[in-house]
């Protein structure tokens, strides 16, 4: 369902925006990512603690989806 951790290198903003990964993001949520500049490794490193606080501040939804995906 979702890529292998070798290829993360390749994900970032418009990825997720066009992906078939079925996150179901809202264009808000996808925004607060790019301003954090976040893409490939940075995906690894997020826990849904980390954005469900500043500077992400996401709603648990998005949260846990985008946490799962970066297992």
């Amino acid at each position: 369902m979702y890529p292998y951790k070798s290829a993360m290198s390749e994900i970032n903003t418009p990825a997720l925006r066009h992906s078939n990964w079925k996150l179901e993001l809202e264009e808000k949520d996808l925004e607060i990512i790019h301003k954090q500049r976040v893409n490939g490794r940075d995906f690894l490193k997020l826990t849904e603690e980390k954005l469900l606080r500043h500077p992400y501040n996401l709603p648990g939804g998005p949260t846990s989806r985008l946490a799962d995906f970066a297992e």
